[in-house]
């Protein structure tokens, strides 16, 4: 439900017709759908058969996203639209489309209907309204000052929390955590004790964050205390 917000302004109804080569159009309308959606208006299309319907969603938009005159904006959107079809087809094709914009203490009705030339015209009419003041937009220095006040306030917290965490080693924490160790890449090396054992495989502990060696007995590992013994 609109609660007549001055500075807005809502779009409602559908275009209609028929086109025998509505199956290869499909990319098209659905290319201007998109097209529109970027200016604010919101669009969908259902088909059936040979026949489609273009519906307007009747949510709320601001009116200055379609300056200078909305009406004329959306005409223009709507014309674009219709260049997608023939001129028997323009002519085939019925608005039911209207738009109203509130402004403070009225209302502007405009009709978007198709013309005998397959082109939009718009008929608008202007009525008395108890319309909402809208609420005041920030200036670019007030939310440049809002900004500035918030990287203020981060930087404190910041500091002060910086007393008590370590902020070095949490983020060493993270990088370890996305990018784990490949712990099968390590080189070790067993030059001094190959005879005594050999690494057989390498892993990497994420909760401990510790590389695991499993390693396998050679024939000259010490057994027992004499074999120590005769090693030393």
């Amino acid at each position: 439900m609109n609660d007549k917000t001055e500075g807005t302004l809502v779009l409602d109804g559908l275009l209609e017709g028929k086109s025998s080569r509505l199956p290869e159009l499909g990319d098209r309308l659905r290319e201007w759908i998109a097209a529109a959606e970027s200016l604010g208006l919101r669009f969908s299309l259902e088909t059936d058969g040979n026949s489609f319907s273009i519906l307007a969603d009747n949510r709320t938009v601001q009116a200055d996203d379609l300056d200078p005159v909305p009406s004329e904006r959306i005409a223009a959107a709507l014309n674009e639209l219709l260049k997608v079809f023939s001129n028997e087809e323009q002519k085939q094709i019925f608005s039911t489309l209207r738009s109203v914009e509130y402004r403070r203490g009225m209302e502007v009705q405009t009709l978007y209907a198709v013309g005998p030339d397959g082109k939009i015209h718009t008929r608008e009419r202007i009525i008395d309204a108890s319309t909402t003041p809208a609420p005041r937009r920030l200036t670019r220095k007030e939310k440049l000052r809002i900004g500035a006040v918030g990287l203020l306030v981060a930087g404190l917290v910041f500091s002060i929390s910086a007393i008590f965490v370590d902020y070095r080693a949490l983020l060493r924490s993270i990088i370890e955590d996305i990018t784990p160790l490949d712990a099968e890449v390590l080189k070790v090396d067993m030059e001094s004790f190959k005879d005594y054992f050999t690494v057989e495989k390498r892993a990497y502990d994420r909760r401990n964050k510790a590389v695991v060696l499993t390693l396998k007995r050679g024939k000259a590992f010490p057994l027992n205390e004499s074999d120590f013994k005769r090693l030393l």
